[in-house]
């Protein structure tokens, strides 16, 4: 798998003609995104406001995120050291990527390589975006929380405060803190709040300023959970407002948490399960919170190894059957249904009328966001049945939530180790 990875890489930099046949833009120059932290911290070490038109980026960003980026020009890092930085990146993730995906067999290397190898990884590493270096610090969150000694899931914490204070949305992993024996998970917890409020105070400020500047995902680049509204021709506020009643109506009338119902988990599973709760927990916190990007999918590669290991599981239910390999389809179409339908688009574009056509790509853009949205629905099911059996596992006794997510049931699937 991983000699697989290197040659497919190493081919996209000898032809990158490859991203245009996935509809990816790339401007003839890589690591563009870790250049502009660069930038930034150059410009900011020169005395100038990093938040304003940068004249040392290519592109002129402003910068958008946490001022703690700002520290590489204090530590020598410039510009010039922009190939290092950014290979750095890509290498970090790689090698997080390799550590969490360990295949047992051909079939599952290959469904790995699915995650890997697909175009949110292709753009996050081509752009050395800074999302690879969250990626691999909330990675060891529930690599941490799955380890059998005390203080080694109290380490925890820091990867989780160094992400948030990088980039402020990984704060939702602390959800995963809830998990484990009753009274180490409260003070966990807890102590774990009060670490992201003081954190949250002292970055209020920069914040603010960056707030405005943050550009607002949308089309082939967002996953934003407004999106299907404002294509419909919402305001911005409009699309708010539409997309929380979708949320509300959905969850009352789906109860997703049922999807979940007839699976279980041994401790076994435990670093899966808890990688999958990780994955979930940042894909729908920022989808609802209308601020997620395409490439943000390379959290997806926290959800492979969980459902190949359901996807093996033969003895089960048909409901069970039936929603395992649903999943398993939306999530490779989260990974890889827009190369496949702009693949589409372009072989049909030609053979119909423009108007014709304009309506058709509309229609796929609608299809996308229902598709998008079903894909959250999975997901938030899943947290919903995490957050409810840590609760209750808080409420009845020191026992672990993974313990209490082992209760059998006749129609249900129980995984073992």
């Amino acid at each position: 798998m991983v000699a697989v990875v290197i040659f497919y890489y190493l081919l996209l930099v000898l032809c990158p003609v490859m991203f245009d046949w996935m509809g990816l833009v790339h401007l003839g120059r890589w690591f563009l995104d870790s250049f502009a932290i660069l930038a930034s911290s150059d410009f900011a070490a020169l005395g100038h406001d990093p938040h304003q038109a940068n004249p040392l980026d290519p592109m002129r960003r402003p910068h958008v995120y946490s001022d703690w980026w700002l520290g590489f020009a204090a530590l020598g890092i410039t510009r010039a050291h922009n190939f290092w930085v950014g290979g750095a990146f890509v290498a970090a993730f790689f090698l997080l990527a390799f550590a969490i995906l360990r295949p047992r067999s051909g079939p599952e290397a290959g469904w790995y390589l699915l995650f890997l190898c697909a175009p949110p990884a292709m753009v996050a590493v081509e752009r050395a975006n800074n999302d690879l270096v969250i990626f691999c610090l909330l990675a060891w969150v529930p690599l941490l929380l799955a380890d059998g000694r005390r203080w080694v899931r109290w380490c925890s914490l820091v990867p989780l405060l160094l992400a948030t204070g990088l980039k402020f949305y990984p704060a939702v992993a602390g959800l995963l803190l809830l998990d484990g024996k009753r009274r180490e998970a409260c003070w966990r917890a807890g102590v774990g709040v009060v670490l992201l409020g003081l954190l949250f105070a002292g970055l209020y400020e920069n914040i603010r300023v960056i707030q405005p500047l943050v550009p607002a995902p949308g089309g082939a680049n967002g996953l934003g959970g407004r999106n299907i509204f404002l294509l419909a021709g919402q305001g911005s506020m409009s699309a708010g407002v539409c997309m929380l009643a979708v949320l509300v109506l959905g969850v009352w009338a789906c109860r997703p948490m049922r999807l979940w119902a007839g699976i279980s988990v041994k401790d076994g599973m435990r670093r899966d399960w808890l990688l999958f709760a990780l994955g979930s927990a940042v894909l729908c916190g920022c989808f609802f919170a209308g601020t997620s990007y395409y490439y943000r999918m390379i959290f997806g590669v926290m959800l492979a190894p969980l459902t190949w290991r359901l996807l093996q599981k033969n003895a089960m239910p048909r409901a069970s059957r039936t929603w395992v390999k649903s999943f398993a389809l939306l999530l490779v179409f989260m990974m890889w249904g827009d190369a496949f339908l702009y693949f589409g688009l372009v072989g049909l574009r030609g053979t119909i009328s423009m108007p014709v056509f304009g309506g058709v790509m509309r229609g796929v853009e609608y299809v996308r966001e229902a598709v998008t949205w079903a894909f959250m629905f999975y997901l938030a099911g899943f947290l919903m049945r995490f957050t409810r059996d840590a609760w209750r596992n808080l409420r009845r006794g020191d026992t672990g939530s993974m313990d209490a997510m082992v209760e059998a049931r006749p129609s249900g699937l129980v995984l073992r180790g």
